[in-house]
């Protein structure tokens, strides 16, 4: 009978214990080479279970695509938003849910089309809908990470009164009496740079709201010295944007005349320019704490601003381009390639799916974008661009877009009317095809009702969230002009 050998390691022959040696080193080997390509293929701070990174989404209120330099604009105001661009990823197409702030912002948060997360308000009213309490945002789902989430916002609609405080620990909200004293871009840096100081090292998804682009236009004397027309350059003396000013160019009382919407636009540039600048310096403020590299750094705005592009002003009013295109640009170094630019069409609402998967963070049900994190990390740029459905509108009837390859439908469904553009061939929206094109119209029509539909139910049923103002808040919206 032949010996068998003992299963007792204790009992190994010397030749067995060296195979056992040879064949746990190699175990080993191969298992520590495993973790290591993992550590190295897979992109995001998922990738280090000790060291969570940060998030700072900085959400510049009222800025167009176009005024960056990066977006091709030609007058130098956006330096520091140029570089992070240089520095990390640019999407070149990126649409706004809707052309006004509370929709557009609770998009972001939630991932979700204004008729699904029902923030804003009732059509043709003043009435506002605030995000209801079910809703899931980014920031509960940082929240149940363990990670601190903080706030700094500077209008009502982002505050707890509209239901946008969901999720976040700590909320720095200024609110203004009047719209020409609100809170700077230097003082909204100093109290993030405050916050993040007061938490770190712990880990934290922090969002920082400037809204100096916004009405009224004054910007600091340094910035209205180099970006003013000539006769605007020194003193304080034309300032555009107060409540009387609004009422007024509404009555038709001022003229929007090309005069006046060239003085308004280089004001406007002035307050890019200073906003551009405190952002350096909360990038600078970071790089001092140690905390930039890791840490993933989105950039964005809730809608841009019309400057006579379609023959009106300001924003809330349309679905245009220049309201509805708003930048987009990330940074993470060491994590995803510098100077990457993604021509494909991407939403407002990929925005939390991708921040949510890059930092290994379970991504909710409930959010319909879809993450843009294989655009970033791979090379491939063969992927199908996304269709953007947008909608809303502050001073009357909702309206309806929708953009599909090179084409965009608008639908006014009070007026039972809509626009087609051709936006490869005439990006500016001018020459509307829908005359020509009912063929097309009437499929892209179906495309937007099928979006709808499953939330008609809900339209129907009454706004389930109504927000009760009080005098102070009613006051300061007022002075911003979103109340008559």
């Amino acid at each position: 009978m032949s010996e068998r050998k003992s299963m007792n390691p204790h009992k190994l022959k010397p030749t067995d214990r060296k195979y056992r040696r040879k064949f746990y080193g190699l175990t080993f080997l191969l298992v520590f080479t495993g973790i290591l390509i993992v550590h190295l293929f897979i992109p995001g701070c998922e990738k280090r279970q000790n060291e969570r990174c940060n998030v700072v989404l900085i959400l510049v209120d009222t800025l167009r695509a176009d005024s960056l330099g990066c977006y091709g604009n030609k007058r130098q105001l956006t330096p520091v938003m140029d570089r992070l661009a240089q520095d990390g990823i640019k999407f070149d197409a990126c649409f706004s849910a809707s052309p006004w702030t509370l929709p557009s912002v609770a998009s972001i948060y939630t991932s979700r089309i204004p008729s699904a997360h029902r923030a804003g308000k009732n059509d043709g009213t003043f009435k506002f809908s605030a995000l209801p309490d079910e809703a899931l945002t980014l920031a509960e789902s940082y929240q149940k990470e363990g990670y601190f989430t903080g706030a700094v916002v500077n209008v009502d609609f982002l505050s707890a009164a509209f239901g946008l405080d969901q999720g976040f620990e700590s909320m720095d909200f200024f609110g203004s009496m009047t719209n020409q004293i609100s809170r700077s871009a230097s003082e909204t840096t100093d109290a993030a740079l405050t916050m993040i100081r007061n938490t770190h090292p712990h880990p934290f998804f922090i969002l920082v709201h400037y809204f100096d682009p916004h009405l009224t236009y004054n910007p600091p004397a340094e910035y209205r010295e180099r970006f003013a027309e000539p006769e605007d350059k020194t003193g304080v003396d034309f300032v555009f944007g107060t409540r009387t000013q609004m009422i007024n160019l509404r009555n038709g009382s001022i003229e929007l005349n090309d005069k006046l919407i060239r003085r308004l636009k280089a004001l406007y540039d002035g307050e890019v320019a200073y906003t551009d600048h405190e952002i350096g310096r909360l990038i600078d403020g970071l790089d001092a704490l140690n905390a930039l590299p890791n840490t993933m750094i989105f950039l964005t705005s809730d809608h841009g601003e019309e400057f006579n592009d379609h023959g009106g002003f300001e924003h809330g009013h349309t679905l245009y381009q220049e309201l509805l295109h708003v930048p987009l640009i990330a940074r993470f170094p060491s994590h995803w390639p510098s100077g990457k630019t993604i021509p494909q069409t991407v939403r407002s609402l990929d925005i939390a799916p991708t921040i949510a998967e890059a930092a290994g963070i379970p991504i909710p049900e409930t959010f319909s974008g879809r993450s843009l994190l294989p655009l970033i990390t791979e090379d491939d740029q063969t992927e199908s661009w996304l269709p953007v459905f947008s909608e809303g509108n502050f001073w009357g009837p909702v309206i309806y877009a929708w953009r599909s390859g090179n084409f965009k439908l608008i639908f006014f469904p009070s007026e039972n009317r809509t626009e087609l553009y051709n936006v490869s061939e005439d990006p500016l929206e001018h020459n509307d095809l829908a005359p020509e094109e009912k063929e097309r119209c009437d499929a892209m029509l179906q495309d937007i009702r099928t979006v709808i539909a499953p939330y008609s139910a809900l339209e129907q049923s009454g706004t389930p969230n109504n927000v009760v103002l009080t005098e102070e808040q009613k006051l300061r919206l007022q002075a911003l002009g979103y109340l008559q």
